[in-house]
């Protein structure tokens, strides 16, 4: 324990260089440089740009934007004070007064993609949806390279606008199990689905929505060629999406599962309803979500030659976002009832507060580890497990990101984990495409135990990658990691390879492809592929 304690003071020191000096912002330019007028008698300060971005980099929020008001009324033109009120106004949390100025110093210095991000931020935080999804328009318009925020436009479209959204993924993977045993297993997991989601408006803030999906999933014992299970599932639903006001919307759905046994006998062929109840608020200057949903789950049965039962499952949901003493936190609880009379309550409260580009992460949860399989009396079998954790990241846009984090989980049957992660990526200097990382993870338990994963746990993680965000309407990504492990069952090494690829036709259309290769030095080896697409019309 003394050892990894060591190992995380030593990763946090080196995620905390000095702070870099803040660069002066682009509205500032041609405004005078003199923060202070000096004589003989006093230090006088004299009005300037650079005098209230002095006062906001040290904290006096308010100060500042009384500079800046002072400058506005001089010169009532002035793009910098325009900006510095902007700047200022929403550390404050005046994001409606923001917007304001924003809107003036947007009409003076239009398709300034700085100013229409600093306006994305204001509308967002007022909730102002239909806003922003015209803003992050205009910034895709300005420059086609933005990948970020062509993101966020795939983001917005997908809950604002009519259009359909299909989405496929297949995965398969080869593990090896019973590796210190005379008689080692060869398993065959794979599985595959797609289908599309879909909006139609049906008149101002009431929508349609609903999707079709097919999914198969499947294990075998490929050396001695039987099936475990092989189960279809075909899911239809149908439903309303609501947006009453800027600060609350809701979304209702029921729909079909249909499933069937492809090969073996795991579920039959039955028909379960499912039913979705989804609603999000802002009061207070706070954000709340819920949802309540009904739908089937798959219990793998003690003796892992089917699914034992096919249960129904009813599941509620909250989520509060919140600042409070200088902290932005997320709290988040559920309650899980399932039809074989186990019900299971989670909760969680996570916290981070931003100094400079210093970022603190705090949280504590309460959930469940479950066990591989059900008990012989074909209940869930699980482990209550109490997590406590803390962290620190840094970052310097294309330079570096550093970071370290520590996790204590303690279990209700008595065994422990100690978790220590650290992670430094750098990009190069002179070409900021290219970008290598360094991620180091150390899982320690008081001591193993059967029936659920407690392995000890000691990687080392190195990756290259190229990341193409300037092409226009497209990007790309190609990656290589390098993993050195050793678990209770000794030393091991990886190979991943990664690609992704994306391609833009403005508000109107979008495709991104992701595939994903992984090989085990005598543990196995895994392939995924994934294709996500929007059609807004």
């Amino acid at each position: 324990m003394m050892k990894a304690f060591t190992s995380f003071v030593l990763l946090l020191s080196f995620a905390l260089p000095a702070p870099a000096a803040d660069q002066p912002a682009p509205g500032g330019a041609g405004l005078s440089t003199a923060a202070v007028n000096t004589s003989s008698a006093a230090a006088v300060p004299v009005l300037s740009y650079d005098y209230g971005m002095a006062q906001r980099k040290r904290g006096d929020t308010a100060a500042a934007k009384e500079t800046f008001l002072k400058l506005l009324e001089q010169t009532p033109d002035s793009g910098g004070a325009l900006e510095g009120l902007s700047l200022t106004c929403m550390a404050l949390g005046q994001y409606e007064e923001a917007l304001v100025y924003l809107g003036r110093w947007n009409a003076q210095s239009p398709h300034n993609t700085y100013i229409l991000g600093l306006l994305v931020r204001a509308q967002n935080r007022q909730r102002d949806e239909a806003g922003a999804l015209r803003t992050y328009k205009e910034i895709v318009e300005c420059d086609k390279r933005d990948c970020v925020s062509r993101r966020r436009l795939d983001s917005s479209m997908e809950l604002l606008q009519a259009g359909i959204f299909p989405r496929a993924r297949s995965s398969k993977s080869y593990s090896v199990e019973g590796v210190g045993t005379s008689n080692p297993q060869r398993i065959l997991y794979e599985g595959y689905s797609v289908g599309s989601r879909f909006r139609a408006p049906l008149k101002a803030g009431l929508d349609l929505v609903g999707g079709v999906e097919i999914r198969e999933e499947a294990q075998r014992n490929d050396g001695q060629g039987f099936t475990y299970y092989d189960v279809q599932e075909k899911i239809y639903s149908a439903g309303l999406g609501g947006r009453p006001s800027r600060d609350l919307k809701w979304e209702a759905e029921y729909g079909q599962s249909a499933l069937s046994d492809l090969k073996g006998s795991g579920v039959g062929n039955k028909v379960m309803n499912r039913a979705r109840l989804a609603g999000a608020l802002h009061a207070y200057d706070s954000d709340f979500r819920l949802a309540l949903a009904h739908a089937p789950r798959f219990l793998r049965g003690s003796g892992g030659t089917q699914y034992f039962s096919l249960l129904r499952e009813n599941s509620a949901r909250a989520e509060a976002e919140f600042s409070a003493l200088n902290w932005n936190w997320l709290a988040r609880a559920g309650l899980y009832g399932t039809s074989d009379g186990t019900t299971l309550g989670t909760y969680s409260l996570r916290g981070n507060r931003e100094l400079g580009g210093n970022i603190l992460q705090s949280g504590y949860s309460h959930g469940q580890q479950e066990f591989y399989s059900a008990s012989a009396s074909g209940r869930l079998r699980y482990v209550n497990t109490d997590t406590l954790s803390a962290g620190l990241r840094r970052s310097v846009d294309d330079k570096y990101r550093a970071g370290a984090s520590y996790a204590y989980t303690g279990y209700s049957d008595r065994n422990y984990l100690n978790e220590l992660d650290g992670e430094l990526t750098g990009w190069l200097p002179w070409n900021k495409e290219f970008y290598g990382t360094y991620q180091y993870s150390l899982q320690n338990f008081r001591a193993p135990y059967a029936g659920y994963p407690s392995s000890d746990l000691t990687a080392h993680l190195l990756g290259a990658y190229w990341r193409r965000c300037h092409g226009r309407n497209w990007a790309a990504l190609a990656g290589y990691e390098r993993g050195i492990m050793r678990d209770n069952r000794g030393s091991y090494q990886a190979n991943t390879y990664l690609a992704e690829a994306e391609w833009y036709r403005g508000a109107n259309a979008s495709v991104r492809a992701q595939a994903k290769k992984r090989d085990t030095t005598g543990r196995g080896h895994s392939y995924s592929a994934g294709l996500q697409a929007r059609y807004s019309f």
